[in-house]
């Protein structure tokens, strides 16, 4: 099960940074390992971490929100990229329960509108994205290991 370790993270190239190196906060120790890799691997060129804003609608509540997305990075290469980490479990659509008991259902539906506003923030970024010339992904624990990160 995913838990957030919230921490605030060191940046070691401060000039690969773009923002304020001084409030940088991991959410999560994958975020902390995403962290780290864009701030000391030589491919990458520039980065910032929850510098960018999308505006969505939530089919939730049918309201204007600001999603702030994970990561930008910028490679050597010229490639521009917005990321956003999410555990693989929020990335696919939830399964109903098999026992269905108050605590399931509940536990359900709190997914089904995660996985929602999610597909709507995710459609914005990849929108946005297109607009300005840059790449969006949502990366997984599986993108970190193929990359060769450790990932608890």
């Amino acid at each position: 099960m995913f838990r957030p370790q919230k921490s605030r993270y060191i940046v070691e190239h401060l000039h690969k940074y773009s923002g304020n190196p001084d409030r940088i906060t991991a959410r999560s120790a994958p975020e902390r390992t995403l962290m780290k890799f864009f701030d000391t691997n030589s491919n990458v060129k520039k980065w910032n971490s929850e510098g960018v804003v999308v505006h969505y609608i939530s089919p939730v509540d049918g309201e204007k929100h600001r999603y702030i997305v994970d990561f930008y990075a910028e490679l050597v290469d010229g490639t521009k990229l917005l990321i956003e980490y999410k555990p693989y479990e929020h990335t696919i659509p939830p399964i109903p329960p098999k026992k269905q008991t108050k605590k399931s259902r509940e536990q359900y539906e709190f997914a089904l509108r995660r996985w929602a506003v999610n597909q709507a923030k995710w459609a914005a970024a990849r929108a946005y994205a297109e607009k300005i010339g840059v790449k969006f992904a949502v990366w997984t624990e599986q993108h970190l290991r193929a990359l060769g990160m450790r990932v608890l």
